[in-house]
Formats: C-alpha cells, structure tokens, sequence
C-alpha cells in the first residue's frame, strides 16, 4: 500500500506519534467496532501498524490525510466519523 518513499516517511513518523504494536506484549483490539471500520479496512489499518484502540484515539487531521492518500479508499470517511473520538471512548470500556 505504501508506494512512496515519502508516504513510508510519514506512516514512520505517524507511529511514532501514535505508537507501535508489539504482539508479544499487547493484545489488538476489535477496530470494527469503530464506525466506518469494516473487516476490508481493519485489514488495511492492521498491514499500515495500527491495531489498537489508544494509537487510532491520538489520530489527528494529518494522520487522517495520510491514511486517505495512502488507502485511498472513501476519502475523508474517518475525519467524518471521528475515529479518534470514537476510539477514546472505546478504549475507556
């Protein structure tokens, strides 16, 4: 999915940011349960490194733009939807 130097640029910074996922030590939650987080994108979100709740909760409109041009897939879908504020909320349950 990462086709540029740069795009792999800013998904490293991103990470950095939101954190990474270590499997050995964490449990990935359910980000279907986002709205607007089907099983196709949860897979797209899973191959980009985000797999939990707290790292999609600290998203912010960069992140969201980077996922669009990365993805590209409905563009503009999780800034519309709020999937850091929903994520918040999920991860506090």
């Amino acid at each position: 999915m990462v086709t540029t130097e740069a795009q792999k640029d800013q998904l490293d910074s991103m990470l950095e940011r939101l954190g990474t996922f270590d499997p050995a030590t964490q449990t990935a939650d359910d980000l279907k349960k986002i709205s607007g987080v089907g099983p196709v994108m949860e897979g797209k979100l899973h191959q980009l490194g985000l797999y939990t709740f707290d790292q999609v909760s600290k998203m912010e409109d960069r992140d969201y733009d980077l996922l669009d041009e990365i993805i590209g897939e409905f563009p503009g879908r999780a800034k519309r939807d709020d999937w850091a504020g929903q994520a918040e909320k999920l991860k506090n349950n």
